[in-house]
């Protein structure tokens, strides 16, 4: 019975840690990001269209044989691929700070600050830190570039197949969901390098502090 309560009281522990928290609310953000990275992409697929004065079906939407909008198809999903690519790397990154640093309250979150609190950290880690925040900010431009294209583009099939202000409406509110994101991205990797800033945590969290369990221990290295 005592080991019972010992296991019981193990995870009753874990699930109220800093990390355990972070990784659900981490989790609940993604899901809902699927959504949005969908809608966003495939613009001619989820906007409404007119085809012979009627509203298109989903596959009177994908299966197109004009070679622009074929073309355009093609575009949304490689759009979309963009950004699948941006949140793997987003998801890595965001892991390893959660698993790698901590949020303290009680210290600052200056970049020097921030930066002596990383020297606790092993070189290797902190490199990998280092490397995901590098690759977060070159995917992030690269789906942003990608983004513009594809409201250009679609827009040009959606305006030759328009059928009514849903479709402006629909439109627009699809951009928007992944021009949000698409900002909160630049607004995360915008920063000083020692500022991490997490991309999913409600309100704006940043890492400032070192997780203990990853300290490096100074007293096992040989001067």
């Amino acid at each position: 019975m005592s080991d019972e309560k010992e296991t019981f009281d193990k995870i009753k522990t874990e699930l109220n840690s800093q990390d355990c928290n972070q990784k659900i609310n981490l989790s609940i953000g993604f899901m809902l990001q699927i959504y949005k990275v969908l809608v966003g992409s495939f613009l001619t697929v989820f906007v409404p269209q007119s085809c012979d004065g009627v509203i298109c079906d989903m596959n009177q939407n994908i299966f197109v044989s004009s070679p622009f909008n074929v073309f355009v198809l093609f575009f949304n999903l490689f759009t979309f691929l963009s950004f699948f690519v941006m949140y793997c790397v987003e998801l890595k990154r965001e892991n390893k700070m959660i698993v790698y640093l901590d949020v303290n309250k009680n210290l600052p979150r200056s970049d020097e600050s921030v930066a002596n609190q990383l020297t606790k950290l092993p070189k290797d880690k902190l490199d990998n830190l280092y490397h995901l925040d590098k690759r977060y900010w070159q995917t992030s431009i690269g789906a942003f570039i990608t983004f513009i294209l594809n409201i250009i583009f679609s827009s040009i099939v959606i305006a030759s197949k328009y059928l009514n202000s849903n479709s402006i409406i629909v439109l627009l509110t699809n951009v928007l969901f992944m021009g949000a994101k698409l900002y909160t991205s630049y607004e995360v990797v915008n920063t000083s390098k020692n500022i991490f800033l997490s991309a999913y945590l409600t309100r704006k969290v940043q890492f400032n502090d070192v997780d203990p369990d990853k300290i490096e221990n100074t007293e096992d290295i040989q001067v």
